[in-house]
Order: structure tokens, then sequence, then C-alpha cells
């Protein structure tokens, strides 16, 4: 066989290699960013939360959310953990992921200890929280967890 010929096969072969590996790092970026912002969407529904009907206003859309987030979440991990190891953006869209469920956890926090609250999420705070927040629960006040110390941090 002619070697220019293999040459080419194989700088072709290469360049589908790296295409294919470039498009999952793309993808992976991409779901990261989703993930964030529907982490956002939910901690500044969660903020509006105070009572029960403003509860119930909040829980279809953070259903819809947490819908969206949990189908996301599944692309991911059928991803390769290695996929966009040392991306930049990549690990800029996932240390703002990471803020925002920082202050999702706040907010659900919050939300823990207000009865009224938690009950006009229903459903939707159960599978949002596991009960984490609610009374007894690891991240409730008193909890083996309390985040108290990170949802209300000493002032200056």
């Amino acid at each position: 066989m002619d070697h220019n010929w293999m040459r080419l096969c194989a700088t072709a072969l290469l360049i589908g290699l790296a295409a294919g590996c470039g498009g999952e790092v793309a993808a992976r970026r991409s779901l990261t960013q989703k993930l964030a912002g529907a982490t956002k969407e939910m901690g500044d529904l969660l903020e509006t939360v105070k009572d029960k009907p403003s509860a119930e206003a909040a829980r279809a859309k953070i259903q819809s959310l947490m819908d969206k987030v949990d189908d996301w979440t599944e692309q991911v991990d059928a991803m390769e953990e290695s996929v966009g190891y040392g991306d930049e953006a990549l690990l800029k869209a996932h240390g703002e992921w990471i803020g925002e469920h920082t202050r999702l956890m706040k907010e659900q926090y919050r939300i823990g200890q207000i009865p009224e609250a938690r009950e006009g999420l229903g459903e939707t705070w159960q599978q949002l929280t596991g009960g984490m927040y609610d009374p007894g629960g690891v991240f409730a006040p008193g909890g083996q967890m309390d985040m108290k110390s990170v949802a209300n941090p000493p002032g200056p």
C-alpha cells in the first residue's frame, strides 16, 4: 500500500478522533452551563418562597427545572469522567455551577424552617431535598451537618 495513502488515512483518523473529543468537550461544557443556569433559576425561585402561596406559585417551575436537571445530569454521567479535563471554559462553568448550588442550598436551608412553605412545595420539596433540610434532617438546624454557619455567615 502507498505510504502517502496510509499517512492520509492516519491523518483523517486523528482529525476525526480530535473532532469527536472536541465535540464531547463542547457537549459537556454546554451541559454544565445548562446545569448552572437551571440551578441559578431554582435558587432565584426559592428566594421568592416566603409562605405557602408563594411556594405553590413556584412549585411547577421548580419541578420543570428539576426534570431538566435530571436529564442533563444523566447525560453528563454517561460521559467519560476525563472528558474536558483541563478545559478552562468547562472549569469556569463548573465553578459557576458550584456557586449557584451553594446559593440553592442556602435557600433550601431557609425554606426548611418554614413549614407552610415546605407544605406549599409538596412533593417537589421532597424530590428537591429528600428531607435533608426538614426538622431532624442532616442539614437542618441541629442536624449532623447543620448549615447555619454557611447559610448565615457572621458579618464583618
